[in-house]
């Protein structure tokens, strides 16, 4: 039995909230104090998470609990998209490395297993408003299992699989991941910048520079609905005028600043670029609305709403 979790509604927000925000990385830890938890389902739990909880459409037969996840996930090996361009276009996959086993079924009334679904907390409980409690990821089994009394039901080594890929770039996906799934901390520096590439490569013509903001988000973004797991630019977003021509850009990136200062940036080629020891972190790259070539004279701008940001586009 294999399955791969899709994000819910909840944690594709918290996401954005840190692709955007910065700061540290919501652990789960820090959510429940000890989590992250499996729990089984009879039935798609939706990205929503709606219907959560014993009696719902979770499992209520003797002896069933949700089962801990004490740090047991290890990345896997990228898995190319197939699409263009090549890497950062990479699925970031994430595996159990131990056995998860659930006790055994004391009665015939567990029903059919359908779907398992990771979350932040051991209960539902709405009175406890102390603990966040809330879906993570979920995601169908490739085989329905129907336990009788004495049966095991567990997932073997390897059988559940979470990723993240598409416009995520792979420092914030293992940086997602890892604290949404092993409780590690990693921060996400709070100054950021728009970067313009064709394919792989950044620009470099004259003329070009990084379009830097700080966060808060909320002086750039719009905010959309909760359950939309969007956001676009506020502003307009202007580059600076070409002073030569800079041939196709194709994609636009996110970019997280570490260490960043008034004094961290060389000039090369007419390009801003970090100084020796200051480091880009890749959070968001993405092909946009399509190719543009840009020639001597020109200047590149993102209407506002037109850059849109997407935690559910690009989920496993």
């Amino acid at each position: 039995m294999t399955t791969r979790g899709i994000m819910s509604d909840w944690l594709e927000m918290t996401a954005l909230e840190y692709m955007l925000n910065g700061g540290s990385s919501p652990t789960i830890a820090t959510l429940s104090g000890s989590g992250p938890w499996l729990a089984l389902y009879t039935t798609n739990p939706s990205e929503s998470g709606s219907g959560l909880g014993p009696g719902l459409i979770e499992i209520t037969g003797v002896n069933y609990e949700r089962v801990r996840l004490p740090n047991i996930f290890i990345e896997k090996e990228d898995e190319t998209l197939g699409l263009p361009p090549p890497p950062p276009a990479y699925y970031k996959t994430y595996t159990n490395s131990a056995s998860i086993i659930f006790p055994a079924a004391g009665d015939d009334n567990w029903g059919t297993i359908t779907h398992i679904g990771i979350t932040t907390s051991s209960f539902v409980d709405p009175s406890r408003t102390d603990v966040i409690q809330e879906l993570l990821f979920y995601g169908a089994l490739t085989s329905t299992i129907t336990p009788l009394v004495t049966d095991t039901f567990r997932i073997l080594e390897g059988e559940l699989e979470i990723g993240l890929g598409g416009a995520y770039g792979s420092d914030f996906a293992i940086a997602l991941l890892e604290s949404s799934l092993n409780n590690t901390n990693t921060v996400i520096n709070t100054t950021k910048c728009l970067a313009l590439y064709d394919g792989l490569v950044e620009k470099t013509q004259f003329g070009y520079s990084r379009v830097y903001y700080s966060s808060p988000h909320d002086d750039y973004w719009n905010w959309s609905p909760f359950t939309s797991g969007s956001t676009s630019n506020k502003e307009d977003i202007y580059f600076d005028y070409a002073l030569e021509d800079w041939g196709n850009v194709t994609h636009a990136a996110i970019l997280g600043i570490v260490n960043n200062n008034s004094d961290g940036y060389d000039v090369e080629g007419g390009t801003d670029v970090p100084s020796p020891g200051y480091v880009d972190t890749l959070i968001y790259f993405s092909l946009g609305s399509g190719s543009k070539t840009i020639y001597y004279g020109d200047q590149l701008f993102f209407p506002s709403g037109s850059m849109k940001i997407k935690a559910d586009d690009d989920i496993l």
